[in-house]
């Protein structure tokens, strides 16, 4: 009789585990767009992507590999139903598809369960030895998910930062604030990037009624030296005749993706563009004027230690260096009818910050009195034989008034032998680069900014000037993080509007400086 049981019910077994494997769960693996993946953005260091491939992407994407013992009912629906709900809770082939928000909550959902042991399952690890996380493993997976979560908030902090005025016309010139590609994800490439730049750029300049070929100054930062050949080809091909003066640097950009970044003066109305050369200097071999007369200002090319008269680098330290560019800036003003001693503004980028105090040596001997307005920072070149690039701007005629700051009690501040804190030539007014360092302020960008508001704010009234007359502006940052600080300091004490300005991450000379900003300004015509 027990026997007889036996034997229907373990039939009765069979035909029903037979039954079951005829309605097998559907496993399946939804298609992948690489660009939304987790690796696409490159984000993801390559030890912990491995972790995340060997230990977590069999239930946690669209690439799971179905295991053998997942095709027997009626495991097949614990395995389906593992995989479903792991797709439900993280999907690394869906991350890009995520809002910054829950990204950060997914960052930390992972470091938890991995802290934990809730991740990999612990049957999924007994089957799978080679899923299971060592110290190490659970270390790097939780740096990264913490530095991640910074780089996301930091991106969306990014993204509510104020935003510079677009441009002003004023005394005969166009000022545009500093344009990035518009979506960096679009245009991956520097060529693609470049040429979206310049399509706004030209927008822009129409709007003020203006236009590409009225450009005499672009400021191009690129975020790699490698990118120089291609941005060039771009230049050549939107400025095949008389090309606009041209600084290119290396340096941090604050739009995560973006891998150039221009700003530039424009003649407006009737001002006239005028190239100029030296007698005996052929004309660049890259797509550049050295120099271009717009009106009553000489605007220069960022000048590197090159000579004019056959293009040859000129080889040696930061002080022979910087006395080549600053004896080719003497050919090129005299070209324009003018002296060194006619510059207002000029603008130093050094690639060792333990070459400035040699740099000022050389550079003073030029500037003996009443030297120009001038901020200092480190960036990389476009050539590794290269120190040091200078931009200088120059005035012909017109009373030259060298000033410096008061202090903030209204005593008179101490002259620096390197630089005037500001230049005015008639109705212009050229500020140097300045820092707000003050006891406490160290690693503060936002009292650093403060207090270098004050400093512009004092020296702008000593020259008759007031914000309202900002024209331009240049905002240097140690890092991307001080950003936000710094433009919402700007934003607050200017009455809730940005003046035209680019914001740049570079180094500074200050060891502790983190916020540097410099200034141009122009009273409105009566």
């Amino acid at each position: 009789m027990f026997s007889r049981l036996f034997s229907r019910t373990a039939l009765a077994v069979v035909i029903v585990a037979g039954a079951a494997q005829m309605y097998r769960p559907a496993q399946v693996n939804p298609a992948v767009d690489p660009a939304q993946a987790i690796d696409a953005g490159g984000n993801v260091p390559a030890d912990v992507m491995a972790t995340f491939k060997r230990s977590c992407y069999n239930c946690h994407s669209n690439t799971t590999v179905w295991p053998w013992y997942g095709k027997v009912a009626p495991v097949s629906w614990g395995v389906a139903d593992d995989v479903s709900e792991g797709r439900s809770k993280v999907n690394f082939s869906a991350w890009g598809t995520y809002p910054g928000r829950t990204k950060v909550r997914k960052l930390e959902d992972i470091c938890d369960e991995v802290k934990t042991g809730g991740m990999p399952l612990t049957i999924y690890r007994f089957i799978h030895p080679d899923a299971r996380l060592s110290e190490s493993d659970v270390s790097a997976v939780c740096g990264w998910t913490a530095g991640e979560t910074a780089r996301i908030e930091q991106e969306a902090r990014l993204a509510t930062m104020p935003a510079f005025a677009p441009w002003v016309s004023r005394g005969g010139l166009v000022f545009v604030s500093g344009i990035s590609a518009a979506d960096p994800a679009a245009a991956v490439d520097v060529t693609g990037q470049a040429n979206d730049v310049l399509d706004e750029l030209s927008r822009r300049l129409a709007s003020a009624g203006s236009s590409l070929d009225r450009v005499v100054s672009t400021s191009v930062y690129l975020t790699q030296a490698e990118d120089f050949a291609a941005m060039n080809a771009v230049w050549a091909a939107r400025w095949p005749k008389a090309p606009p003066t041209r600084t290119t640097v290396v340096v941090g950009l604050p739009r995560p993706g973006a891998r150039i970044q221009v700003s530039a003066i424009a003649a407006a109305g009737t001002t006239t563009r005028d190239i100029l050369l030296p007698a005996g200097w052929p004309a660049s071999t890259s797509p550049y004027s050295y120099a271009i007369r717009a009106g009553d200002t000489v605007l220069l090319s960022g000048l590197v230690p090159r000579r004019g008269v056959d293009n040859t680098t000129v080889q040696g330290d930061i002080t022979v260096q910087t006395r080549a560019v600053l004896e080719n800036a003497k050919a090129i003003l005299a070209a324009a009818g003018l002296r060194v001693a006619d510059v207002v503004s000029s603008r130093v980028f050094v690639t060792d910050v333990a070459n400035f105090e040699a740099m000022n040596a050389a550079y003073r001997a030029y500037f003996p009195t009443a030297p120009p307005a001038r901020a200092t920072v480190k960036a990389a070149l476009t050539n590794k034989d290269y120190l040091v690039e200078i931009t200088l701007t120059a005035v012909k005629g017109g009373t030259r008034t060298a000033l410096v700051t008061p202090n903030a009690d209204g005593t008179p501040g101490k002259p620096n032998p390197n630089l005037s804190s500001a230049v005015v030539v008639g109705p212009r007014m050229f500020l140097s680069g300045m820092l707000g360092m003050v006891p406490g302020s160290a690693g503060d960008a936002a009292a650093q900014t403060n207090e270098t508001l004050n400093r512009l704010d004092r020296t702008l009234n000593a020259g008759g000037f007031s914000w309202p007359a900002v024209v331009d502006s240049t905002v240097y940052v140690t890092d991307v993080s001080a950003a936000p600080a710094a433009l919402d300091a700007m934003k607050a004490r200017l009455g809730g509007q940005l003046p035209v300005g680019t914001l740049v991450v570079a180094g500074l000379v200050a060891p502790e400086g983190r916020v540097e900003i410099m200034l141009t300004a122009a009273k409105p015509e009566r």
